[in-house]
């Protein structure tokens, strides 16, 4: 955007929330866009030669639609099962960044996660996490769950619930939507920890069985 408000681009027309990401690439063919927009589609279009298939944007919620539809149908006219996850924190945008923005996923934070934190923390009722979800039954495909990230407080730390072990009764509750294993945090960080990767391959494992175990308990009632 200029200074003054106005846009230094061209904005979606009505009706371009139902339209594919062929007809997204196609209508962006036509227009001339911002300099800046070329740049960051070059450089995702490397990524993409060298193999890399998925990308996640931080804070995407922060620059317009226009722009997240211009890079997101050029990269799926590269590889259509990129996967593209992206931060949005207000749900009044969801749909935009998810029809406009054509962005596969989106972190399910203020309905899912803060529900379930409360619920952990015994703060809230359980119901807060069926309104959550009820929020976004339309778009619920889209919606990603997860239980830490590197934003926000480790479960096992005193200011959240005090206990890693409670995060394995909480995977059932994820199945229904995309749940998130968060690998970075897993992986030791010193000399001497990573010595003992190993280890963390151990736990990384047991942490995704019980994740399946979890799910599978949950589609058999």
């Amino acid at each position: 955007m200029k200074p003054d408000g106005s846009y230094d681009f061209t904005t979606l027309p009505a009706g371009y929330a139902n339209k594919s990401i062929a007809e997204h690439a196609k209508f962006w063919a036509q227009k001339r866009v911002p300099d800046s927009w070329v740049k960051f589609r070059d450089i995702t279009q490397y990524w993409l030669a060298k193999g890399v298939d998925g990308f996640r944007y931080d804070m995407a919620e922060m620059v317009p639609v226009e722009f997240w539809s211009y890079l997101n149908s050029q990269i799926k006219q590269v590889n259509p099962d990129a996967f593209l996850l992206a931060e949005v924190y207000d749900p009044t945008k969801y749909r935009d960044y998810i029809n406009l923005g054509k962005m596969d996923y989106l972190y399910d934070k203020v309905g899912f996660y803060d529900s379930l934190k409360g619920v952990m923390q015994g703060t809230e009722p359980a119901s807060v996490i069926t309104n959550a979800q009820h929020q976004v039954a339309d778009i619920e495909q889209h919606m990603l769950h997860f239980l830490e990230n590197h934003d926000e407080q480790r479960i096992a730390s005193p200011e959240f619930a005090g206990s890693s072990e409670k995060r394995q009764a909480r995977h059932g509750g994820l199945c229904t939507y995309k749940p998130f294993t968060y690998f970075a945090l897993l992986w030791p960080r010193s000399r001497r920890r990573r010595q003992r990767k190993h280890g963390v391959w151990s736990r990384l494992l047991a942490l995704l069985s019980s994740i399946m175990r979890g799910c599978q308990h949950t589609k058999g009632g």
